[in-house]
């Protein structure tokens, strides 16, 4: 059977539910977190029957609504421009671009600064932020571990002391 849109209104706004048929015995009603209201029906179910219980159900389809609407809007595709705001440990911080002669990232109190060598473009900015995120992750989590292991009374690993048998390439590798 095709799928039907039922139509209704929700607070003077026009509410579309598409009505999807399927091989079972209930209606269920959907409110997904795109925002869009789905039912799934019987086969064969009338749509006139579908309409009388999202009618009845418009209360709960306000609700959840409402719920999956703090979520929008959805962050925007990033361009890596200065200005553009980026998380950093929780902060939101301004990225600031910057044309020199050595890459790197530097986080201040307000801003990152991405220096990208003598070009800006959006593809080198983005690389260099990305690597230095990378980096400050792995920093940040050997020095959270770090702190667990002295916490739980763990003792260090440490390095093998035959250099020798770390420096091989292959098993059997002289």
């Amino acid at each position: 059977m095709p799928d039907y849109v039922l139509r209704t209104e929700l607070d003077g706004k026009r509410l579309d539910c598409r009505l999807v048929f399927a091989r079972r015995k209930t209606l269920q009603l959907e409110v997904l977190p795109d925002m869009s209201v789905r039912m799934i029906a019987p086969e064969g179910a009338k749509p006139e029957v579908c309409m009388k219980m999202l009618n009845k159900r418009r209360d709960w389809v306000r609700t959840q609504l409402g719920y999956f609407s703090q979520f929008h809007p959805l962050t925007k595709p990033r361009q890596y421009v200065s200005g553009e705001s980026h998380l950093f440990l929780g902060r939101r911080l301004r990225l600031k671009v910057i044309s020199g002669p050595t890459k790197g990232v530097k986080a201040t109190r307000q801003h990152l600064a991405v220096c990208a060598g003598r070009t800006t473009s959006a593809r080198l900015v983005e690389a260099n932020l990305w690597q230095w995120y990378r980096e400050q992750a792995a920093d940040l989590f050997q020095e959270r571990l770090l702190g667990c292991m002295v916490k739980l009374n763990i003792p260090r690993l440490k390095a093998p002391r035959n250099s020798s048998f770390a420096a091989t390439s292959r098993a059997g590798a002289p």
